[in-house]
């Protein structure tokens, strides 16, 4: 498996299977990093494609390793928490930031979440002007502000 690297853009994977949320979380983010690049995908599977796959011409983004990723648990197929198990189970992605970003307030998921690595667990606010807020702060912070060495 080879991972492609672009230090030039920041890549943000998210997975996230509420296409409205999807949407808020890309503007919110664009408005943040304006050169930031979203690669979203719906299913637990794809986050796992996307990691361990190679670049094609269909897809040339396939293969390039995310500067973060940001996954909600409630994903069809593999649920988040299986897909952050295989992710930080592999040594090549152990460092890329992984953000729980989800609805669930049930501590045994922010526990789990936690323990298999994650790096910080976040409830989605109910309005979209505090989900967008969050996530500029969000992106602001992991892009401009925290060095993870890339």
């Amino acid at each position: 498996m080879s991972i492609r690297i672009a230090p030039a853009l920041f890549r943000i994977l998210l997975a996230e299977d509420d296409v409205d949320d999807a949407e808020i979380l890309c503007h919110a983010a664009r408005k943040s990093v304006p050169k930031v690049l979203m690669q979203v995908v719906h299913r637990g599977e794809e986050v796992i494609d996307i990691l361990s796959g190679g670049a094609s011409e269909q897809d040339p983004d396939r293969g390039i390793r995310p500067s973060l990723i940001l996954l909600d648990i409630a994903l069809p197929g593999k649920s988040g928490l299986q897909v952050l198990s295989w992710i930080r189970e592999r040594p090549e992605f152990v460092r890329i930031p992984v953000i729980m970003l989800t609805g669930s307030i049930d501590p045994d998921d922010v526990h789990r979440a936690l323990s298999l690595g994650a790096n910080s667990y976040l409830m989605k606010p109910a309005s979209t002007s505090a989900l967008e807020a969050m996530v500029q702060s969000l992106v602001c912070y992991w892009s401009a502000l925290n060095r993870t060495g890339f």
